[in-house]
């Protein structure tokens, strides 16, 4: 293979200076270091970004890190829902009315990143025209995922346009990655596709976030001195089943055990709401913090919490940047979730148990808090030689790299 440059299609792409999605962005960075040239191509506007970028017109360029961003200009959105999906729409217009001006024809491979996925449309006509090769990445199951989380039908319209997207992305694309290898199992039992065609490249770490070296006097104050402590950082979305360990919390508030609750989210004033009508004592909330701050919190926590309402589509496994950030500070980890692809469970790192059990989860905590330091500790290191082993970036482009390959065998 004589080319060497990948282009990367993620309408959610962000980077450090920006915002997440971060996968495109680290992903591209380790593909610098293999000799590859790397362009992504994103939204300008995207409801998780906290810088938006600067633009100069609908197509603006902008080098970060040695990686050269394409953003296109779209309309920004207030509220999510109808207005998020116009954008998307908007988005993906644009991108086919102005993807041959990008100079892109003599690229080696097209990353189509999913969600959101209808940038397989015109990204699969011009690969046709310029005979490149095009891999769908999947970070997620649309529409399975929202329909669930959103107890959609599936003659929703928006359902009903995602679905034939995704079986036009999975039969028309050159290969499928997946950040979950329980994926396949999905994709081979509604559309045929052969284990050839299919390439399980997980989600990964920055090993290079570091914690701030002191936390502030008034946040150190806020975390109880000579407690049990068990932490959640992330959003607050119904997703997570938060208020099942709040109910847990409950039964425990005349432990010696304290919760800390750090981020925030649509479920944020309803839990806020939970504790206080029931006068919870032992649950604080930290609100949304700067990462290299989250990373600091997590020393002072005895155990972390990672969690998910009942789904159909957890079976096929998680990917969660939460979880590797408590396997990264080396600590146990209590998950609630129903999945036959538990990387707890893999990792020895910590104890499963079931979604929206808050029996269940009450009864880890009490298992976990009468373990010996030792032990937990051992758990917790346990998490970390896994996350070292299998979730930095530069496997994630080391295995990209022998895909490409292999494509132009």
């Amino acid at each position: 293979m004589n080319k060497k440059e990948v282009v990367i299609i993620n309408s959610t792409g962000g980077s450090p200076y920006h915002g997440p999605n971060f996968r495109s962005y680290y992903t591209g960075k380790n593909l610098l270091l293999l000799g590859y040239e790397v362009t992504i191509i994103a939204n300008s506007y995207f409801h998780k970004f906290y810088n938006t970028p600067l633009l100069k017109g609908t197509l603006t360029n902008e080098v970060i890190d040695g990686i050269n961003y394409i953003w296109i200009k779209t309309k920004k959105y207030q509220t999510r829902g109808f207005f998020q999906v116009l954008n998307q729409i908007q988005f993906t217009l644009k991108l086919y009315k102005n993807f041959h001006k990008m100079g892109l024809k003599d690229a080696t491979v097209f990353i189509v990143s999913s969600p959101v996925p209808f940038s397989i449309f015109p990204v699969i006509f011009y690969s046709k025209i310029w005979n490149i090769k095009v891999i769908f990445e999947i970070r997620d199951l649309w529409p399975l995922v929202l329909q669930e989380l959103g107890n959609f039908s599936k003659w929703h319209p928006y359902m009903y346009l995602l679905k034939k997207t995704e079986k036009f992305a999975y039969l028309n694309s050159d290969h499928l990655v997946s950040v979950k290898p329980g994926d396949f199992e999905y994709i081979r039992q509604r559309y045929n596709v052969s284990k050839d065609k299919f390439s399980y490249i997980p989600n990964g770490f920055d090993f290079s976030i570091k914690p701030i070296k002191v936390l502030p006097v008034d946040m150190r104050e806020s975390i109880p001195k000579n407690k049990f402590i068990v932490g959640y950082t992330g959003s607050l979305s119904i997703a997570y089943g938060i208020i099942y360990l709040l109910k847990a919390a409950r039964e425990l508030k005349n432990e010696g055990i304290h919760f800390i609750i750090i981020g925030s989210g649509p479920e944020k004033q309803d839990l806020i709401n939970f504790v206080e009508k029931n006068k919870l004592l032992n649950v604080s909330f930290l609100g949304h913090l700067e990462l290299s701050i989250v990373t600091k919190l997590i020393e002072y926590f005895d155990v972390c919490f990672l969690g998910y309402r009942k789904a159909g589509w957890l079976q096929y496994g998680i990917s969660s940047n939460k979880l590797f950030g408590y396997m990264h500070s080396a600590k146990p980890i209590i998950a609630a979730m129903d999945t036959k692809y538990d990387l707890i469970t893999k990792g020895k790192c910590g104890f499963t148990v079931s979604s929206e059990d808050p029996y269940e989860i009450e009864t880890a905590i009490k298992r976990m808090y009468k373990l010996p330091k030792n032990q937990r500790d051992e758990l917790g290191e346990n998490g970390k030689r896994y996350l070292l082993k299998h979730h930095s970036f530069e496997q994630i482009a080391e295995k990209y790299s022998k895909l490409f390959n292999k494509l132009y065998k």
